[in-house]
């Protein structure tokens, strides 16, 4: 059942003794690292006429670019995808000067069909990645190159470009949240349960449908439900489950 609620600042809650932020005319401190020659970042998602929407700029055209594990506690490892659609990691290393950083290396490679790769860290030892095209795939990361466990295409479900939005990993199933455009916006959520062998297998399907691309979406830590905020409703359109 789709639940809307509408959440409204309460005073009570506010600290009636913050002075407000102090701001300064003092510049932040900036750090390069150039990099080999052959190495950039992978370049913006390129949108035709037909997709150069509101929705679609919003949805497609401010991603991040870097990613680190927040799982392993004093990580110093930073992640990137570059325009050969390799998952290239950097080591921060605090003792070190951002001058003498060591240069980057490759620790997975995607496809060539791959039109734009995100990712996001569900454990300290797995990962999500997207090729922003139409595969899903769960990668292990213990080892210095990382180990693919499993790979879903979901090419006959929704239309490119894609974006993993979140994902999270609770007792024994691997929750996703794709999101794409076809007439609505649209959000799929993929469950996959982890077996005895460690063996993974999508297991449910749900699709999402709202006006608006959405500003902020979350699965619960339990994976028993997903917050969606948005300027319209989103609704529930079809579960593999019952259909």
């Amino acid at each position: 059942m789709t639940e809307w609620r509408e959440f409204r600042p309460e005073q009570k809650l506010l600290n009636s003794n913050f002075d407000g932020y102090r701001l300064t005319l003092e510049p932040l401190a900036q750090y390069s690292l150039k990099f080999d020659n052959n190495i950039h970042v992978q370049k913006d998602i390129e949108l035709g006429n037909d997709l150069y929407s509101y929705n679609s700029i919003k949805g497609f055209k401010s991603l991040n670019q870097l990613y680190i594990n927040s799982w392993k506690p004093n990580n110093n490892d930073l992640y990137y995808f570059d325009q050969m659609h390799s998952i290239q990691q950097v080591d921060l290393t605090s003792n070190q000067s951002f001058s003498h950083l060591q240069q980057p290396t490759i620790v997975y490679q995607l496809s060539n069909t791959t039109l734009y790769g995100s990712m996001i860290f569900i454990s300290d030892s797995l990962v999500f990645v997207c090729d922003g095209r139409s595969k899903l795939s769960v990668l292990n990361t213990n080892n210095p190159k990382w180990k693919l466990l499993h790979d879903e295409d979901f090419d006959e479900y929704l239309t490119s470009p894609i974006r993993l939005i979140h994902a999270v990993s609770c007792e024994g199933y691997l929750h996703a949240i794709i999101g794409f455009i076809q007439a609505e916006c649209q959000l799929l959520w993929a469950t996959f349960s982890i077996g005895s062998s460690s063996e993974i297998k999508l297991i449910r399907r749900r699709i999402l449908n709202g006006k608006k691309w959405p500003d902020f979406v979350a699965i619960e830590s339990n994976g028993q439900s997903v917050y969606v905020a948005a300027e319209g409703l989103y609704t529930f359109k079809y579960d593999s489950l019952i259909e």
